[in-house]
């Protein structure tokens, strides 16, 4: 039996934290505005053109999807965000299915989380999937009481201890 395996992207595929923080420094000197506003209108082509890849990110997705149910589990702020991630991924990992998730939303309401494992860099989103039945790995940081790898290799290893 396969198991199924959501990826998040931000964070876990491709660090995107980075350029967006240099972005939002840019726009923000000596500007007042809304944070959300400046999600819905950064260039995110530029922002996934430029940020790196997570060392051995999209490897690690194309062989467990080979034996196992992956899929990307994205949350998004904009329309433009959502296009670009879609498109990115499309031509990164061909095949894999992309779920978006408004970012407001938790990820469990958009899919369901019971059995499933999400492989996430947020806690409280590890937190939330773990409260709904399902199985939270924390990517690349570590937080008491919450599973949790500091790479790919550590997850490939974790994963097959599951199976």
């Amino acid at each position: 039996m396969s198991l199924t395996i959501y990826f998040d992207y931000d964070g876990v595929i491709q660090d995107t934290g980075k350029i967006i923080t240099e972005q939002y420094n840019l726009a923000s000197k000596g500007n007042d505005f809304d944070v959300w506003d400046f999600f819905s209108h950064i260039n995110w082509h530029y922002i996934l053109e430029k940020s790196p890849l997570i060392d051995y990110s999209i490897e690690t997705v194309k062989e467990l999807s080979i034996s196992e149910n992956v899929s990307i589990l994205t949350c998004f702020s904009s329309y433009e965000e959502a296009r670009e991630k879609c498109i990115f991924c499309n031509h990164l990992l061909t095949g894999i299915p992309i779920v978006l998730c408004p970012y407001k939303i938790p990820k469990s309401i958009v899919v369901p989380s019971q059995g499933t494992i999400l492989i996430d860099d947020r806690s409280r989103n590890i937190i939330d999937w773990n409260t709904h039945d399902g199985i939270g790995i924390l990517y690349g940081k570590e937080k008491a009481g919450l599973k949790s790898v500091q790479n790919m290799k550590e997850l490939i290893k974790l994963i097959d201890g599951m199976m």
